[in-house]
């Protein structure tokens, strides 16, 4: 397991928890979280649909998906997830 993607990954869902339902819907916040999501999923469940969950639970799916996708992902994969995860954040 990439332990840099780990730590990216519990940085972003910290920082995703603690953010109000208002703040992920502005500027399309929440998106850029459900869109990563989906790019973890494709790896980690490739042939199960993400479900659209309510804002609040972004975090925890987030958490769940992106641990999953920690266990399946190469090393130049877990880099680059490991960027868009910090890029995000920066944005948040």
């Amino acid at each position: 397991m990439n332990e840099e993607l780990v730590i990216q990954l519990r940085r972003t869902v910290d920082r995703l928890r603690i953010m109000s339902a208002a703040q992920l819907e502005r500027d399309g916040r929440a998106d850029q979280v459900r869109t990563l999501i989906e790019s973890m999923a494709k790896l980690s469940r490739p042939v199960t649909s993400v479900p659209e969950l309510a804002i609040t639970g972004l975090a925890d799916q987030l958490a769940v998906i992106g641990r999953e996708c920690c266990e399946v992902v190469d090393t130049d994969t877990a880099e680059r997830f490991a960027d868009q995860l910090r890029s995000l954040r920066q944005t948040l």
